[in-house]
């Protein structure tokens, strides 16, 4: 076998190597390794969303039944605002895993409705916790992005109880040269305090027509 023949063999050889090597990558969500757009997250997509025993439940303030439950809206290390009314939050847990939120002031963030969908790929349980990651995008133009990452740094359910502190990032990146830059970030850290209580009967289930879906 001559010298050209091997070299040959060699680069086909290598190329066979490179082709297993980025197959075998994780495509679960969308890479943080972006080029020109590193602002995309990774973001899972195997979760089974919230366990069989929890779901249909039905969080929110101003329940009657747990006088003592709100959640506060948090930015810069100050409470913007202090939801404890009926009607200022509600948290609903579905059949199929998913999550429906219902907060007015989503608006004032800038979501284009009140309601937004986590769907139950994006939401992997854990030992007495759920991760929680997604991303909405609110704008997409050729010159601008504005986005809103959700991810929780604590979500559980135990007993009639939801713990739920969770940060939404909303990021604006413009194109600059060609490339995606961050422009402006501003973090909201949403929380119940102390809790929330499911309330088990003579409660309706919130509509999901319309939520808005993650888009990422």
């Amino acid at each position: 076998m001559n010298k050209k023949i091997k070299t040959i063999l060699f680069t086909l050889f290598v190329a066979g190597l490179l082709t297993v090597s980025c197959s075998s990558k994780d495509k679960t969500g969308p890479s943080s390794d972006n080029g020109d757009n590193p602002t995309i997250p990774t973001i899972p997509e195997t979760g089974n969303g919230i366990s069989s025993g929890y779901q249909k439940r039905y969080f929110f303030t101003g329940n009657p039944d747990y006088a003592e439950g709100q959640v506060t809206i948090t930015s810069d290390n100050q409470i913007l605002y202090t939801l404890s009314s009926s009607g200022d939050f509600r948290l609903d847990t579905q059949a199929d895993g998913s999550i429906l939120v219902k907060m007015p002031k989503l608006t004032e963030i800038g979501f284009a409705k009140d309601i937004i969908k986590i769907p139950a790929k994006n939401i992997v349980e854990g030992d007495n916790n759920y991760t929680i990651k997604t991303r909405y995008t609110l704008e997409e133009s050729a010159d601008k992005t504005v986005t809103v990452d959700l991810e929780s740094e604590n979500f559980s359910i135990s007993g009639p109880y939801l713990t739920m502190k969770v940060k939404l990032t909303k990021t604006t990146a413009t194109i600059v040269d060609g490339k995606s830059e961050v422009t402006e970030e501003k973090i909201y850290i949403v929380e119940a305090k102390p809790n929330l209580k499911h309330k088990s009967s003579g409660t309706d289930a919130i509509s999901g027509t319309g939520a808005i879906e993650p888009k990422y």
